[in-house]
Formats: C-alpha cells, structure tokens, sequence
C-alpha cells in the first residue's frame, strides 16, 4: 500500500490513502460548514435588496391633530408666524405661555392679534403649523 506524507510544515507522519481521504472529507466538511455559515448573513442582505422594490412603500400612520386654544398676541408677516399666549398643550408638554407656530396661509389671512382662537397644529418638516384654527369662545 502507498504511503503518503504530510507536507515539512506538519510534523513528519505516514498516513494511509484511506486515512488521507478520512482527512479530506473532514477538512471539505469544515469548509461546506464555514462557507454556509459565512454566505448566510450574505443571502440574507442580497434577498433583502432583490425583493425591496416588489414591497409596497411604508406608510406613516395618519396622525391627528394636536389641539391648542388661545389669544394671538403677535403677528410677523415675515415669517408668516403667529404668536399665541396659550394655556399649555399637554401634547407637546408645553407649559403655558406664549409660543411663536407658523401659519398656513390661509389661516395667516382671517387671523388678527387680540383674536381668541382654537387652532389645530400639525408637524411638518420638523415645524409646528397652525394648519386650522376657528375662534373660541371667552373663558
């Protein structure tokens, strides 16, 4: 029978054709092993960007309104911002005062200072609007 040799490296061993191929299925398993191992994380990432374009877009939950009442106390026509004293939006936890939103412009047009309003914020772009407002009663 032949007589194969580990390569100088290794320590110096004989081995039989039979161990040898012993050898080979375990080193070709540990391989299989790693490179499944190895390509899952891979598969997992090429899946996910194959299959992104047949997902429907996320949609942002339709938010409500935060309510807020209070007096207008100044107008910047500039900034197309008003200027409301408040008695607080829990919403927001802001305490009561006074607090500068921007306007949508249509609610810029009907609303003067001293005007005591109901108004509807919503955020947009990282900013509070007055997006609807209606006059609210005396306290």
């Amino acid at each position: 029978m032949l007589k194969l040799t580990y390569p100088a490296i290794f320590a110096r061993r004989e081995r039989t054709a039979q161990e040898w191929a012993d050898h080979h299925r375990k080193v070709v398993a540990i391989l299989i092993a790693l490179g499944v191992i190895g390509s899952y994380p891979t598969g997992v990432f090429l899946m996910a960007v194959v299959t992104a374009s047949l997902k429907p877009p996320a949609t942002a939950p339709a938010q409500r309104p935060i309510r807020g009442s209070g007096v207008v106390v100044s107008m910047n026509d500039t900034l197309g911002s008003i200027a409301v004293q408040h008695q607080g939006v829990p919403e927001l936890n802001l305490p009561p005062g006074a607090t500068s939103f921007r306007a949508d412009p249509a609610v810029f047009r009907r609303t003067e200072v001293g005007d005591r309003i109901s108004f509807d914020l919503s955020r947009e772009a990282g900013v509070y609007t007055i997006t609807g407002s209606q006059p609210s009663p005396e306290p």
